[in-house]
């Protein structure tokens, strides 16, 4: 799924339009009917109607809640006041921004380990014998440089379980520089710099290139 998709594929609940526009919520299962009934014959809307509402039941049978997709959370919200239509729409967009963070770290996250991988192919080539640590060396060279700790260090400080990667810990921008550096990396590698060499040199690039967006992001979280 990409990025669109995965947007376009954000749904609010029946119950959270209820709490926001302080209706009761048979009442706003009521009025998503209602709409609906409206428009069900129209041949331009009935696919549309088809799958951006979505009927969740219990287990009697009956209407547990509704998902809408951001078409129709608005068309619901436009019968209501000018107040509750825009605390729908204010939801809707907070939602539809979650969604796409979300989205872009996944992504984020998949670059990251097609990179290492990459980085991993040029570590196998550059030693006759491979061991273990000749990977852990490297990643732990650009773990020192971003998080300022190696991996299990990272692991330990966050209380992050040894069955899950650091990786889901971390910030998209966090991940961004990872990748930039596990990418330099392959090519110093590639190159036969030995490893203080690819160190300053990393280091030099995290510095010049990365080291304040992240600060800029943890300024960011922290106002």
């Amino acid at each position: 799924m990409n990025l669109i998709q995965s947007i376009q594929n954000q749904t609010m609940s029946s119950l959270e339009i209820a709490k926001l526009t302080g209706k009761r919520h048979t009442h706003v299962i009521r009025d998503i009917r209602e709409m609906c009934e409206s428009i069900k014959d129209d041949p331009d809307l009935v696919h549309d109607l088809n799958n951006g509402v979505i009927e969740i039941q219990d287990k009697r049978g009956y209407t547990a809640e509704f998902l809408l997709n951001r078409f129709f959370a608005e068309l619901l919200a436009t019968g209501y006041d000018a107040l509750r239509r825009a605390k729908v729409i204010k939801r809707l967009i907070e939602l539809e921004q979650k969604e796409f963070s979300n989205a872009v770290f996944k992504v984020t996250r998949q670059e990251s380990k097609t990179e290492y991988k990459a980085m991993g192919f040029a570590i196998a080539e550059a030693h006759e014998e491979i061991k273990p640590y000749h990977f852990s060396n490297e990643s732990d060279l650009i773990n020192r440089i971003i998080l300022g700790m190696t991996a299990s260090k990272f692991r330990q400080h966050h209380d992050i379980p040894k069955s899950d990667a650091i990786r889901d810990y971390l910030s998209t921008a966090q991940l961004n520089c990872i990748i930039a550096l596990q990418r330099a990396n392959t090519v110093y590698i590639e190159d036969g710099l030995d490893f203080q060499e690819r160190k300053a040199k990393l280091t030099d690039l995290f510095n010049r290139k990365h080291k304040q967006k992240l600060i800029d992001e943890i300024h960011l979280l922290n106002a």
